[in-house]
């Protein structure tokens, strides 16, 4: 028990070493958008969702920014949402992917 807890430390030290001796170029960050389709936006109005989208995901192809968008279920189906409603916020999802981002799922209705 103690030897393998002492093989974890030293892989981890060394791990620790080698990521920060790692040369700049070699470094990435990548951006995260929690709670799509809406995110944040003020406007909840899917026009204006849709220009919000449209403005973000051209920046973010402009300066090749590493990005991937967090979904958040409860976003999808808001208020009285109607089929229509439910399926321009999914398209709204659908043009994150057609720009060759990711999505991952945040949940359905996080504590954050």
């Amino acid at each position: 028990m103690a030897r393998s807890r002492s093989v974890a430390a030293s892989v981890l030290a060394a791990s620790v070493l080698a990521a920060g001796h790692a040369r700049a170029a070699d470094r990435a960050v990548a951006v995260t958008f929690d709670d799509l389709p809406a995110g944040a936006a003020v406007a909840d109005d899917l026009a204006s969702l849709r220009q919000l989208t449209q403005r973000l995901l051209e920046a973010v192809r402009k300066h090749r920014i590493p990005a991937v968008g967090f979904v958040n279920e409860g976003r999808l189906f808001t208020g009285n949402a109607g089929p229509s409603e439910v399926a321009g916020r999914t398209a709204l999802l659908r043009m994150w992917l057609d720009a060759g981002l990711e999505l991952g799922n945040h949940s359905y209705s996080p504590a954050t």
